[in-house]
């Protein structure tokens, strides 16, 4: 919270307290898990993060309206310098773009009021088209029938993955290294929050795909973003066919 932030009620003022303690403890749990790497810690960051943002947006449900806010930044309990050296360790090829948010790692938050507009295809679909006014978007129409659940964390850490060009049988090796991991790959209802969130990613160069590949008009086909030229685009990649060296892949914390 500012530091010239009133003492609203005592309610705001426990919460905030219960917040600053929950932050010290998810500092506490980050450090151990760095220097141990525990599947039980990894659980318990997840589940303590969670939590966090449950209070965070508590109070700033309160604070908002007034003008104040909480603007104490969650530490990343995983290091793109952590990332990296686990990547080497398994052998992976794969590295963290480095162009994209902090080191590799972009982070989002999916506020309740975003949740409801990707609640189901239709409405998701709308959000995405109508999150830059400045760009048109294209959408492929089959995509209505790709599998898709609404999201149900309120954030994401996404990892940014370079492997190069890839064939598909790359493309499941790295998805079995980054499960190995304790990663997957991004939702279809993720990956339109990722792209109505931070719209700059989809008028890159670079693709960016899930790879959770879906059998769509008689085909495997996965999801990304792209900028097309004249256009945001949410389209389909061939799982079969290889692909080129701009693609990029999303994952995040299973």
């Amino acid at each position: 919270m500012t530091e010239s932030s009133p003492n609203i009620c005592p309610t705001l003022t426990t919460l905030h307290t219960k917040f600053t303690e929950e932050v010290a403890q998810y500092k506490a749990t980050l450090a151990l898990f760095e220097r141990e790497g525990t599947t039980a810690l990894r659980d318990s960051l997840i589940a303590q993060k969670e939590n966090l943002l449950r209070t965070k947006a508590t109070i700033n449900a309160v604070l908002n309206p007034l003008g104040y806010d909480i603007d104490t930044p969650l530490p990343k309990w995983e290091s793109p310098e952590e990332i990296t050296k686990r990547l080497k360790e398994i052998g992976s090829p794969a590295v963290l773009d480095e162009s994209f948010g902090e080191k590799g790692i972009v982070s989002i938050d999916i506020t309740p009021e975003l949740r409801e507009q990707l609640k189901d295809w239709l409405t998701a679909r709308a959000t995405y088209e109508a999150a830059d006014n400045g760009s048109p978007s294209y959408i492929w129409d089959a995509l209505k029938d790709y599998s898709y659940e609404p999201p149900t964390t309120t954030s994401l850490d996404v990892v940014v993955l370079n492997h190069g060009a890839t064939t598909p049988q790359d493309r499941d090796t790295m998805v079995s290294h980054m499960d190995s991991l304790g990663y997957r790959p991004l939702t279809l209802a993720e990956l339109i929050a990722l792209g109505v969130l931070k719209p700059e990613l989809n008028k890159r160069s670079e693709i960016l795909n899930t790879y959770k590949p879906h059998t769509l008009v008689g085909y495997s086909r996965t999801p990304y973003l792209r900028w097309s030229g004249d256009n945001r685009a949410l389209n389909v990649s061939f799982a079969s066919d290889g692909w080129g060296g701009p693609s990029r892949f999303l994952f995040t914390r299973k």
